[in-house]
């Protein structure tokens, strides 16, 4: 019996040591879990934020250039028809207006690299289409009606490309 008294701590002390071990293990590796769920959770947020500000925003603000080119393309075309000149002044004011927001949203979207290379193409086109917008409501306010049917033709064309 002696034999299996003094046997029996040392079996225990084995078995606390690989206990430990396992303990020990187990902790190391739910920390590495750990580390890796935050890791890819702040990859995956990185992600999440780079569709929205380049996805999300990058198509609101494409809406918001194409309504306002809509707007702005009825308007021009729409000067020649115009005999009143309170009416045409109305109009043109709200062509300018319509410019400047035009503007600021093309400026703000190159800011947010919601456009690269194009973005340049983009504000050429513009200012080109303004350039022509010019010309129409020139003539339409000198009531030139011949000339401003052929420079609104002139500016469908340059909408057109």
């Amino acid at each position: 019996m002696s034999l299996s008294l003094t046997s029996r701590p040392s079996c225990l002390r084995r078995i606390s040591v690989r206990l430990y071990l396992y303990l020990g293990l187990s902790v190391a590796a739910i920390a590495g879990l750990s580390t890796a769920v935050i890791w890819f959770a702040t990859d995956t947020e990185r992600a999440a934020r780079h569709l929205y500000n380049d996805g999300f925003l990058g198509v609101l603000k494409s809406a918001q250039i194409d309504l306002l080119l809509e707007k702005h393309g009825r308007l021009v075309e729409s000067l020649p028809l115009q005999m009143n000149r309170a009416e045409l002044d109305a109009k043109n004011r709200e062509i300018g207006s319509i410019e400047q927001s035009l503007r600021a949203v093309i400026a703000e979207s190159r800011v947010d690299h919601f456009t690269d290379k194009g973005g340049v193409r983009t504000s050429e086109h513009v200012e080109a289409l303004f350039a022509a917008a010019d010309d129409v409501q020139f003539f339409a306010s000198e009531f030139a009606q011949d000339k401003a049917s052929e420079s609104a033709l002139e500016y469908t064309r340059i909408a057109g490309n």
